[in-house]
C-alpha cells in the first residue's frame, strides 16, 4: 500500500511543474478518493508555498490562481520545453489575468510557440466533460468535450483573437467596437458582441457556426457571410463548400447544460456527438445506417445505456457493448 508521504512527494513534483504524467494520474487518484484528501492536499500545497516565500510574486501568482479554480486538482500545467521552476510559475501568475471563471473541470496549458516572445494560453475541456471560463475582457467561453481554446498572453492587449479546436459556445463582450475573432483553422468567425456556437472538430467534415443574438460574419478563403440570429453556416472543409440554413439555435448550445437537442439529425451526425457527450467510442458498422433521420432529447441524466435501449427501439439495429467500444449494426 502507498503511504501519504509517497503522495506528498508527488505534490511537490506536481507543485513545482516536474510531474510525469502516470504519477499525476496516481495524484489525481489519491486526490479523489476521500474528502479528507483534499485537505490534506491543500496544506502541502501551503507547505510548497512556505518553502518559497523567498519569490513573493511566484506564491501570490499561485495562491490567486487556485482561488479561481473550481476543481484545482485536475488543473494540468504543461510546456514544450522545460524551464526552471520560478519562470514557469512567472507564466502561471500572468495567466490570472485570462482566468476569472471556471466551472466543472478543465486543464490550463501553458507553452511558447514560434518565437521565445510570442506565448499562449490553452484552456481545455476533458473527455466527457464540459468547461467554463471568462476571459479578461468579459466574454464567456463554455468548452464542450474534448475542445481546447487557445489564447495569446497579451489578449486584450493588441486585439481580441482566440483560436479553437472542438465546440465552444461565446457571450462576447462589446469593447469600444473592437472586433473579437475565433478562428477554427478554416475560417474566422468575427464579431462585436453577440452569442454563438462554434463546431470545429478536427475529426468532423464541417465547421459550423449557429448565431443566438447578434450578428457574426463567417469568414473563409471564398469570402465572407454575414448571419443572423437562428442561422447556420456550415462549411465542408474538404472543398470549402457553405451551406446557411435556419434552425432552432438554442439547440445548438443546449450541451452547456448537458443536454442533446435535435429535431432533425442522421445517426452518423449524431453519434461523434453520443460519443464526446459519453466519452465512450461508436463503431457504425452498417453503412446505409449512418443517413438514418432522428429525432433525439437527451435532458434527464441519461446514460449511454438508456440512449441506446432507445435508439434499438426506433431503428432495428444490434448493440454490442465492450468496455467503451459500443458497436451498432
Amino acid at each position: 500500500m502507498e503511504k501519504t508521504d509517497d503522495f506528498r512527494e508527488l505534490a511537490f513534483l506536481y507543485f513545482d511543474g516536474k510531474i510525469s504524467r502516470a504519477d499525476e494520474a496516481r495524484l489525481y487518484a489519491f486526490i479523489n478518493r476521500d474528502s479528507s484528501n483534499m485537505a490534506i492536499f491543500r496544506r502541502w500545497e501551503q507547505e510548497w508555498l512556505t518553502e518559497r516565500q523567498d519569490d513573493s510574486v511566484i506564491a501570490e501568482g499561485w495562491k490567486n490562481l487556485q482561488a479561481r479554480m473550481v476543481d484545482k486538482p485536475r488543473m494540468e500545467l504543461r510546456q514544450g520545453r522545460r524551464k526552471p521552476a520560478h519562470t514557469r510559475f512567472w507564466y502561471l501568475a500572468a495567466a490570472v489575468a485570462l482566468i476569472c471563471v471556471a466551472a466543472f473541470s478543465f486543464r490550463l496549458v501553458m507553452d511558447a510557440f514560434r518565437q521565445d516572445t510570442e506565448k499562449y494560453f490553452v484552456f481545455e475541456a476533458p473527455k466527457g466533460e464540459r468547461s467554463k471560463l471568462t476571459l479578461a475582457d468579459g466574454t464567456v467561453v463554455w468548452l464542450n468535450s474534448g475542445s481546447a481554446l487557445r489564447c495569446p498572453a497579451d489578449f486584450d492587449k493588441k486585439d481580441r483573437r482566440v483560436q479553437i479546436t472542438g465546440e465552444g459556445y461565446f457571450e462576447v463582450t462589446r469593447q469600444g467596437g473592437s472586433e473579437f475573432t475565433v478562428n477554427t483553422g478554416a475560417c474566422d468567425i468575427v464579431v462585436k458582441g453577440t452569442k454563438f456556437n462554434v463546431a470545429a472538430y478536427a475529426d468532423d467534415e464541417f465547421v459550423q457556426a449557429t448565431l443566438l443574438e447578434g450578428k457574426i460574419e463567417f469568414r473563409h478563403a471564398g469570402g465572407a457571410v454575414e448571419m443572423n440570429p437562428g442561422e447556420q453556416v456550415s462549411m465542408l472543409k474538404s472543398s470549402g463548400r457553405l451551406t446557411k440554413t435556419r434552425v432552432d439555435a438554442g439547440q445548438s448550445n443546449a450541451w452547456t447544460e448537458g443536454r442533446i437537442e435535435y429535431d432533425r439529425i442522421t445517426l452518423g451526425e449524431l453519434l461523434p456527438k453520443l460519443a464526446r457527450h459519453y466519452n465512450v467510442d461508436f463503431h457504425l458498422q452498417t453503412d446505409s445506417l449512418a443517413g438514418k433521420n432522428l429525432r433525439i432529447s437527451v435532458r434527464n441524466g441519461e446514460t449511454v445505456d438508456d440512449v441506446m435501449a432507445a435508439l434499438s427501439r426506433i431503428i432495428r439495429v444490434d448493440i454490442t457493448v465492450d468496455g467503451r467500444d459500443i458497436y451498432i449494426r
